[in-house]
């Protein structure tokens, strides 16, 4: 009885039913991809690379070889370079853009991970993370546009000066590099550099 009360004083899931039911809901969903998803395919299992955080950051991350092999990177050429080079595995990247299907959820304590399903048998996964074992309903819908479109339309960009750089964010999917330099932040994309003063979009190059 006392590892009972211990299992009941300390749940291994915190999450809400609120968001459990949402993710259940998930599957079988359609979206267009707002950032690269990589996979990595090894001899008998696949590494998931694609981490998404709160602020709109994706870092690609994962073990390469053997354990002491750790590899982080914002740019997914990069680590798929990487991956060609110290080992056998076959870097698989589904790109921004393309048309997906939600295969799974997994709630996990600080993070979401949902697989996916492209056109043929590409798949892959992502690992939405939190800073707070309970996050909430609110905090993975907002997650989940930083890498969903929910229509192909979406994917177009419309920016206005004077957005924040979280609206920019939630329009445009994860950057790939962001600089926080005081007062002023720096969003760079494939095909644009976002400038930020006090959170207000000022200028696009």
């Amino acid at each position: 009885s006392g590892l009972l009360l211990l299992s009941m004083n300390n749940p291994v899931q915190a999450q809400s039913k609120e968001v459990k039911d949402f993710c259940k809901e998930l599957k079988g969903k359609v979206y267009w991809l707002k950032v690269n998803v990589l996979t990595v395919q090894r001899e008998l299992t696949m590494l998931d690379a694609t981490n998404i955080y709160p602020d709109g950051n994706v870092y690609y991350r994962g073990t390469l070889g053997d354990d002491s092999d750790q590899t982080q990177t914002q740019n997914v050429e990069e680590f798929a370079a990487t991956v060609r080079q110290r080992t056998k595995d076959v870097p698989q990247i589904l790109q921004r853009g393309a048309r997906i299907t939600v295969d799974y959820t997994s709630v996990r304590k600080q993070e979401v991970k949902v697989g996916i399903k492209g056109v043929g048998k590409s798949k892959g996964a992502l690992f939405f993370k939190f800073e707070d074992k309970e996050y909430t309903l609110e905090d993975l819908q907002k997650a989940l546009k930083i890498a969903f479109a929910e229509s192909e339309a979406d994917l177009a960009v419309t920016l206005k000066m004077g957005m924040s750089v979280e609206e920019v964010i939630a329009q445009k999917g994860a950057p790939k590099s962001r600089v926080d330099l005081g007062t002023k932040t720096i969003l760079t994309y494939d095909d644009m550099k976002v400038t930020f003063e006090d959170n207000k979009l000022s200028n696009v190059e």
